[in-house]
């Protein structure tokens, strides 16, 4: 059969009548005679995901019908209760599955070395994250701690593709501001990332409250509003910012999760037609509707949100500090006008010129990160120039020791 369809085709089977174009261009890059040109297994990851998005799209403009439907169906029907974090809604079982493997102690192997994990130091979006350590095959490379992320589970076939959109995104970016991947592993899925001592932001802002100035938090936004501009710039969404999903290097901050980042289309818009967890509030009204809207901008109002924790020292976002609000009633808030107050230790400069303008409601009204940047260099500015300054003229010399006879 292959040897009468070379003949007939030029070297490659006939599209099967029933399959979509986007499925046998995929085929195609497998046929390739080159063996430097046929895919890799992360090609064939990116050639999936941007098919099921294409369907995605198409499935729901025709008849308003997800294509993970019945997925998302079986998906509710399995689902346990499990801890939410303060601000998720539509819970799911995303994390209601047994874990993927033991990792604790476990050993993988990496082109260059081996990583050994340690303990579990955190959890994701859908990932489990542990301490590891990289010993390299050269005796040239000393050891490394690393930050590893596992998938919590391996039943679920949409989180296997989010989690390789997650290392296609990362293998991506390369800026100070953002935590940068260093290796990824296919079976398990474990992204190897770099790891950051002083841990989760948002743990810091409580933990450090008594020596954290607006001085020492302005350069904290600084940092997450270039790495977010760098974002902006390749045309990659967030849509997690906040404190839990910042890392602490030092003297600065870097951003991380990248579990429900998404590439912008050409218009800069990403929509979202499954119902997954969302953490409603950090989010925009836009990213929050039905067809949720995600943008730079619905990231910009992410940003705002995380700045009220910044200043409030982590604090919980919560419009009404008494009432947990629904989804729905969270939405209608917004809507209406309502938004976080001014925090108590936060300046009015930061609160009314940074903080309030991320929370427009038209998502073209509010600042860009470019803008944020210059805004936040600027009341930086102006903080130094109200520190008095000593006045030497005006300064006593030291006595001297035979003036005190």
């Amino acid at each position: 059969m292959l040897r009468q369809n070379y003949n007939k085709c030029g070297g490659i089977l006939e599209k099967p009548d029933d399959c979509p174009q986007e499925m046998f261009e995929v085929m195609m890059d497998g046929w390739n005679t080159d063996p430097e040109r046929t895919f890799d297994y992360m090609q064939i990851l990116r050639h999936l995901i941007a098919a099921q998005e294409a369907l995605m799209d198409k499935s729901s403009s025709s008849n308003g019908v997800n294509v993970d439907e019945n997925f998302e169906a079986e998906l509710e029907e399995t689902s346990n209760e499990h801890a939410r974090h303060n601000g998720i809604a539509n819970e799911s079982n995303v994390f209601s599955f047994p874990s993927y493997f033991n990792a604790t102690n476990s050993v993988l192997e990496i082109p260059n070395g081996k990583v050994i994990f340690r303990q579990r130091i955190g959890e994701g979006h859908y990932g489990t994250v542990h301490l590891g350590e990289v010993r390299y095959n050269s005796p040239n490379n000393a050891r490394e701690y690393v930050a590893i992320k596992t998938l919590k589970s391996a039943r679920a076939p949409q989180l296997s593709y989010d989690f390789m959109r997650e290392i296609e995104i990362m293998e991506s970016l390369d800026h100070p501001n953002i935590v940068k991947i260093k290796h990824w592993i296919q079976r398990p899925f474990c992204i190897i990332m770099e790891y950051l001592e002083s841990g989760s932001f948002l743990v810091y802002l409580t933990s450090k409250k008594p020596n954290l100035t607006n001085e020492i938090l302005l350069g904290f936004a600084l940092d997450i509003a270039k790495g977010m501009d760098y974002l902006a710039s390749k045309n990659i969404i967030h849509r997690d910012l906040a404190a839990r999903n910042i890392l602490v290097d030092r003297d600065s901050v870097k951003i991380s999760d990248f579990g429900l980042a998404q590439r912008a289309d050409s218009d800069g818009y990403y929509v979202a037609h499954s119902s997954r967890e969302i953490p409603i509030k950090w989010y925009s009204p836009e990213a929050i509707k039905r067809d949720a809207k995600f943008s730079s901008q619905s990231d910009v109002w992410s940003y705002g949100v995380t700045l009220f924790e910044m200043f409030s020292r982590g604090e919980s976002p919560n419009l009404d500090p008494n009432i947990d609000l629904t989804q729905d009633e969270f939405l209608l808030r917004l809507e209406r006008g309502d938004r976080l107050r001014q925090p108590s230790l936060c300046p009015n400069n930061v609160y009314e010129r940074l903080m309030k303008p991320c929370w427009h409601a038209n998502p073209k009204m509010r600042p860009t990160f470019r803008d944020l940047i210059g805004v936040i260099q600027s009341i930086r500015n102006e903080i130094i120039n109200t520190i008095p300054k000593p006045d030497f003229n005006n300064i006593s010399p030291p006595t001297s020791p035979t003036s005190l006879n």
